[in-house]
């Protein structure tokens, strides 16, 4: 993949099914449902966390 003539890295990108969602604070968890259209995955204290976490408003 190029831009520009230019190498850009591509990034592995693999899909998974959440079955439930424990953050009960998150505006996306509706009766431990992940309703976010995507959700992305980070490092945090060495642990994966949710990215895509968002407080209810």
């Amino acid at each position: 993949m190029t831009v520009e003539n230019q190498p850009v890295e591509k990034k592995d990108v693999q899909t998974a099914v959440i079955s439930s969602c424990a953050a009960t604070t998150c505006r996306y968890n509706t009766n431990q449902q992940c309703t976010a259209g995507t959700v992305m995955l980070v490092m945090k204290n060495e642990l994966p966390a949710c990215g895509t976490f968002a407080p209810r408003g």
